[in-house]
């Protein structure tokens, strides 16, 4: 028996099985700059929202993986992130997370609208951050 044959399908196996696709791309109306409103969660369910003359948080994903924190105008972390799609507590189907390698729990998109963003930890009992697009 010749391998040659054999050998033939372990490579078009090969090459067929990788995914080149970047889920980055899947979901264009997550670019842009986001400005926090609140956050709510934890046992007690409390929800914690700016104070009054105090500079906001605000989320930008750039093109094509990178996200900047920033409190107010003052860059606070730039870092590289991909998307992955996965199980979640929230629903039966399977939502985006933004795994950036800050956190050993990835957040959850929970809502993606152009005017809103809301992420979550995939835990009972963690917390879900509000956000609006602001201008660029």
């Amino acid at each position: 028996m010749s391998l040659k044959p054999i050998l033939l399908g372990l490579i078009i196996l090969i090459f067929t099985s990788c995914n080149t696709n970047n889920q980055n791309e899947e979901l264009p109306m997550l670019y842009g700059k986001w400005i926090w409103v609140q956050s709510s969660g934890g046992i007690d369910g409390s929800t914690i929202t700016p104070k009054e003359n105090e500079p906001v948080k605000i989320l930008r994903f750039v093109k094509p993986d990178k996200i900047e924190s920033y409190i107010g105008d003052s860059l606070i972390s730039s870092r590289s992130f991909k998307l992955k799609k996965d199980l979640s507590i929230y629903s039966a189907d399977s939502l985006y997370f933004i795994i950036d390698g800050t956190s050993s729990f990835p957040k959850a998109i929970f809502r993606l609208t152009e005017n809103t963003l809301s992420l979550a930890d995939n835990f009972y009992d963690g917390f879900s951050e509000l956000y609006h697009r602001i201008d660029e």
